[in-house]
């Protein structure tokens, strides 16, 4: 799918069985109209999954309707910073910009 800012998104949505009896992942592979190629995977399963993925104003947002559990969340995701997994670990999220050498 090619968004109105250039940004070129290929969404995989988890397998179906796999979402009913352990958790899976949806996976959004992104290029930017300058080049930069990213990932993102959000968790779905019986109880939440990702339910619509749209373009913000400006350029490198993504705004994603997630259903989790009994309510929807809306998320923007800046794709111009870098969400680093150990965050994960201790269950929050941390925003850090790429750097460049």
């Amino acid at each position: 799918m090619k968004l109105s800012d250039g940004t070129v998104l290929r969404i995989t949505p988890a397998p179906m069985l796999a979402t009913l009896f352990s958790e899976a992942s949806d996976k959004i592979n992104f290029r930017t109209k300058n080049g930069k190629v990213g990932a993102i995977s959000l968790l779905d399963d019986s109880d939440s999954g990702l339910a619509m993925v749209m373009p913000a104003v400006g350029d490198n947002y993504l705004l994603f309707l997630y259903y989790a559990d009994v309510h929807y969340r809306l998320m923007r995701i800046d794709l111009r910073l870098a969400f680093h997994t150990d965050a994960l670990e201790k269950r929050q999220a941390v925003h850090r910009p790429f750097r460049t050498n």
